[in-house]
């Protein structure tokens, strides 16, 4: 019988620019704009709505130009509905910019071990 035990290391996606959001609410319109880098707008836009309880047809999402996110953009985070929220209750525009430290220690991570 053969033996082996292989380990591979942590994977850090790191795109050139890091994750961030915007967000404006117009009660008048009950419309949510968000504004993320994502690489699946679609999906952000039906769990938002369902994160917020919210019909879907009341939330737009527009996504920038996204280059290259290695997987990490692929992902809906939570903070692109904390930013949706706070912008429904404070009627204001919200803007959540991550640092690359925060980018590191909170986006998706690839070949994690158990």
């Amino acid at each position: 019988m053969i033996k082996q035990r292989i380990v591979n290391q942590r994977l850090i996606p790191a795109a050139m620019e890091t994750r961030g959001v915007v967000a404006e609410y117009k009660p008048g319109e009950r419309q949510l704009t968000v504004w993320t880098s994502t690489q699946i707008p679609h999906l952000v836009r039906t769990q938002i709505a369902a994160m917020l309880d919210v019909p879907e047809h009341s939330v737009r999402v527009i996504t920038p130009e996204v280059g290259g996110g290695f997987g990490s953009k692929l992902n809906v985070y939570a903070e692109e509905a904390l930013a949706g929220y706070l912008a429904m209750r404070l009627g204001k525009p919200v803007k959540w910019i991550e640092s690359r430290r925060e980018n590191f220690q909170t986006a998706i991570h690839g070949r994690r071990p158990d």
